[in-house]
């Protein structure tokens, strides 16, 4: 992809942006990269710094994407203020900010279903942020001030799905945790390093309850009060004091910026933490890295649960399998315009006068699906590596392998799509997956098969067993028998 072409891609995206996320942290803004489809970078002309962002695509619920502006502003509330308003200023079509990054956990050692943990993560539930140090001060009483603004309703809503869905073992942010494994840090400290100290007595380690509620190595999600305040607090009695106040379950330094620069431009808020540190002596860098990771898997599923507002995104109705997170490619339309076009126009690929023209028709959960229209199998073949070069051009082949669905297309009617699915490694040495449908190869309108309605199954399977014998030049294929699936292994293998 040529510069110019990256320009005019980012300067249609940074139209459609309307969620913004902001993190305070290096780590944290990391951390949320990693969560994205695709990454632009995006900037405006002016003095001073906060013009610069991150237009990132996440996965909406039941098809279509979020455009959002990921910005990286500072610690506390007044630059998290600053930079909420320069966001929105910007980008005037934003619904919502999503405040993502770590924090302070504020423990219950007597009440296992309220006790945070190092590795879980706290979402700011209805009371929103509480400013602690917005005081009203006399000699004998300091009494908080601030008036909590309550987070964006639909943001909200997405919570409480995820809440129901977890109760059903759909947890898609344990699944977007591996996205962000390449990063240094990221894995998850070991279980003897999350280690509570006494409030009163801070050389007195205090067991963990047992909680029937967690999974081993996985973050626990709550729900509550987040504290907000331009203190770095290392003072456990304080954060005790929290809790019992105001029903704290995190402390942090920005979200009470957030909160106030979204409540004055009319739109909404979200706080997402990953828990750190127990605010007190043993406040180290030890869980920052897992901490920022999970908030922004958990930022990403937030998001995955919500429907998309972005009438650029032609999306078609949930069915059954994508209301379980399964990629919403189940719903499939036979019409050649584009469910999502990053160009707003078809690739070509010409290979000895014949024409293979392309079209990314969707961006799914994890994957890219991608319609393929050649007259022969040669040219469909040139035509997916050309597609892979052209838009991940630092990538390398990691396995090749043809699978199927009966997908309902138009009419409700029901039809057997072949794809060509291969795994890719990007630069990054994150791993992806890119869906070829190929069924135009053998199916009447483009095919030089006869009968192809027919033996359209047999002639695939025979060209990849054919592979699998060696007359295909590809080495290490294998079938796998309980599917009728051909897997191709080998990472140099051409086509």
């Amino acid at each position: 992809m040529t510069v110019g072409e990256e320009r005019e891609q980012a300067e249609a995206l940074a139209k459609r942006v309307r969620v913004g996320i902001v993190t305070a942290l290096p780590e944290e803004r990391a951390a949320m990269l990693a969560m994205f489809e695709r990454t632009y970078h995006w900037s405006f002309a002016g003095q001073g710094a906060g013009l610069v962002y991150d237009l990132g695509v996440l996965p909406a619920h039941g098809g279509g994407c979020h455009v959002v502006a990921l910005a990286l502003a500072g610690m506390g509330n007044n630059v998290a203020a600053a930079r909420g308003t320069l966001l929105l200023t910007h980008f005037p079509e934003v619904e919502a900010i999503l405040m993502t990054g770590i924090a302070g956990g504020v423990p219950s050692p007597s009440h296992a279903d309220d006790h945070v943990r190092l590795g879980d993560v706290v979402v700011s539930g209805e009371r929103g942020v509480i400013q602690y140090d917005f005081v009203k001060k006399t000699r004998r009483v300091t009494e908080v001030r601030a008036s909590p603004r309550p987070p964006h309703a639909r943001l909200l809503e997405a919570v409480r799905l995820l809440e129901s869905d977890a109760l059903a073992g759909a947890r898609p942010w344990e699944g977007h945790v591996e996205r962000a494994k390449h990063l240094e840090g990221a894995a998850r400290p070991e279980a003897a390093r999350d280690v509570l100290l006494a409030s009163q007595k801070p050389f007195e380690r205090v067991e963990h309850p047992v909680d029937r509620k967690r999974t081993d190595g996985q973050p626990r999600i709550f729900k509550g009060p987040i504290a907000s305040g331009n203190v770095l607090l290392k003072e456990p009695v304080w954060r005790d004091r929290l809790r019992t106040q105001h029903g704290a379950k995190a402390v942090e330094m920005e979200g009470s910026g957030i909160a106030d620069a979204t409540w004055e431009h009319g739109v909404g808020y979200l706080v997402v933490r990953g828990i750190c540190d127990y605010c007190d002596k043993n406040k180290n860098d030890d869980w920052h890295m897992y901490a920022a990771v999970v908030a922004a898997a958990y930022t990403r599923a937030v998001l995955g649960r919500m429907v998309s507002g972005d009438e650029a995104e032609t999306t078609q109705p949930t069915s059954a399998a994508a209301a379980n997170r399964e990629p919403p490619m189940v719903q499939f339309s036979t019409d050649t315009s584009p469910i999502w076009a990053g160009n707003n126009h078809p690739f070509e690929f010409r290979v000895r006068e014949e024409t293979a023209t392309y079209t990314e028709m969707m961006r799914s959960l994890m994957l890219d699906v991608v319609k393929v229209h050649a007259h022969t199998h040669p040219v469909g073949v040139a035509a997916e590596h050309a597609w892979i070069r052209h838009n991940y051009p630092d990538s390398t082949m990691v396995t090749q392998t043809l699978v199927s669905r009966e997908l309902t297309v138009d009419n409700n009617a029901k039809k057997r799509i072949f794809f060509d699915a291969i795994r890719i490694r990007l630069s990054g040495g994150r791993e992806k997956d890119v869906w070829f449908d190929i069924s135009s190869f053998f199916d009447g309108r483009s095919s030089s098969y006869e009968n192809p309605g027919k033996f359209i199954a047999g002639k695939i399977s025979k060209l990849y067993a054919d592979r699998a014998s060696g007359e295909g030049g590809a080495s290490g294929a294998a079938r796998h028998e309980s599917s009728g699936e051909y897997f191709i292994t080998d990472p140099g293998t051409k086509k």
